[in-house]
């Protein structure tokens, strides 16, 4: 086999082991196999060390959507009085930058690496370059966008309405939902810190400390050496507002 050949398999498998990944990402999951195709062609990876910062609120060069391989990611806005707002965090499957992807705007937070993180990268020129040409990718795409819309219309509505226990048992519920494990004690990695915690559901720390010893107590969410382990029926009910446990 000639060098060349060797080569255009090598890149023919890294694109197959993109699409694959393309195809467990939310925002892509009703888009056609050809315009996966070009996208994993158009795709870069880039690696990030914890605290590193991947983009800045405001910045409007080097534009890309990011895809999360590995890893977990931090987007956060400072308000006027310096304090930072944890807007959500990211892990392996999702997509954020996306928006200034499209409408052509800067960043409208910033993104910092909160782990060692794998990132799948597809620049803004050539993004827009697969939508123009391909009508269906971009209705496919829309469609992602508004379901996304829609996710994010129930999380501010959590945050406004629903009390804080609440609010922290969907977070758990949703990390055990999604190690796709069937049974009611479900470990999950949880490697962020309660200030971290706190932040993402617009609480204090102390308040968020309350409520995790007392989970950690009636055996909702306890500590082991290999991560949280969670009681997902108690979660549930929690999140639903069925129980005050």
């Amino acid at each position: 086999m000639s060098l060349t050949c060797a080569l255009i398999g090598f890149r023919m498998a890294q694109i197959a082991d993109v699409i694959a990944h393309l195809r467990q990402v939310d925002l892509f999951q009703n888009c056609e196999e050809d315009a996966l195709a070009r996208v994993a062609a158009a795709a870069k990876e880039r690696r990030f060390i914890p605290g590193q910062t991947i983009f800045l609120r405001g910045d409007d060069t080097d534009l890309a959507i990011f895809i999360v391989r590995s890893g977990r990611v931090r987007l956060s806005v400072n308000t006027v009085e310096g304090r930072e707002l944890t807007i959500r965090h990211v892990g392996a499957g999702a997509v954020f930058g996306e928006i200034s992807l499209i409408d052509d705007g800067p960043r409208t937070a910033d993104a910092t690496a909160m782990t060692n993180c794998a990132l799948t990268t597809v620049s803004r020129a050539q993004f827009q370059k697969i939508l123009l040409d391909d009508a269906g990718f971009a209705n496919a795409l829309l469609r992602g966008l508004c379901a996304r819309l829609r996710n994010t219309t129930e999380q501010l509505e959590a945050v406004a309405l629903m009390p804080l226990e609440q609010r922290l048992a969907r977070i758990f519920l949703h990390l055990a939902i999604a190690t796709n494990a069937d049974a009611r004690r479900v470990t999950i990695k949880f490697e962020m810190s309660q200030g971290e915690l706190a932040n993402l559901v617009a609480a204090s720390r102390p308040k968020v400390n309350q409520i995790l010893v007392a989970w950690d107590s009636a055996a909702v969410a306890s500590r082991t050496p290999h991560g949280l382990l969670v009681d997902v029926h108690a979660l549930q009910e929690i999140a639903d507002g069925r129980d005050n446990a």
